[in-house]
Formats: C-alpha cells, sequence, structure tokens
C-alpha cells in the first residue's frame, strides 16, 4: 500500500506496481467513489483490469498529481476539469 500521505507531499511511486482502487484512493487524498466515477466516464488516469479487478500503475498516481499542479486558480480552470491529458499517458 502506498503511504498515507497528503497531496502536497506525495513520495513518487516509480516502482512499476500495481495499486487497488483504494490505496489508489488513499494516496491520492480521494475517496475510491471518485476514481469509480472517472473510470466510468473515462477519467484522468488510466487503469488496468483484470476480469472483475481493477488496479493503478504506481507511475500514472504519480503522473497525475505532478500534471495537476497549478500556481493558479485561473490557470486550473483552463483545464477544463481533466487535470491530465490522456497524451501525458503515452
Amino acid at each position: 500500500m502506498p503511504p498515507k500521505t497528503c497531496p502536497e507531499n506525495i513520495e513518487p511511486l516509480t516502482d512499476g506496481r500495481l495499486y487497488t482502487t483504494t490505496a489508489a484512493a488513499a494516496y491520492l487524498g480521494l475517496s475510491a467513489k471518485t476514481l469509480a466515477n472517472w473510470r466510468v466516464r473515462g477519467g484522468p488516469i488510466p487503469f488496468q483490469k483484470f476480469g472483475r479487478v481493477v488496479r493503478y500503475l504506481g507511475a500514472d498516481l504519480t503522473r497525475f498529481v505532478r500534471a495537476s499542479r497549478h500556481t493558479s486558480t485561473s490557470e486550473a480552470s483552463r483545464s477544463s476539469g481533466r487535470a491530465v491529458s490522456p497524451d501525458a499517458f503515452k
């Protein structure tokens, strides 16, 4: 399980491990339901699915956190609600 820390002090996950929805949500400081909703809507974080099992790659979680940094509220609003461009994960 990733370290429980707030997103401002988040440690990068670069080990290639896969994390459960609950662990990913704790790492990001979000609810598991938010991640589930994003999966349904085609949200900003890619995920792996093995049958019914959903996992998130640690590097994708770290990339999401880094891409979500803003220096002003007007900069954040220009992202149109998507914190990360889908191209960031290619």
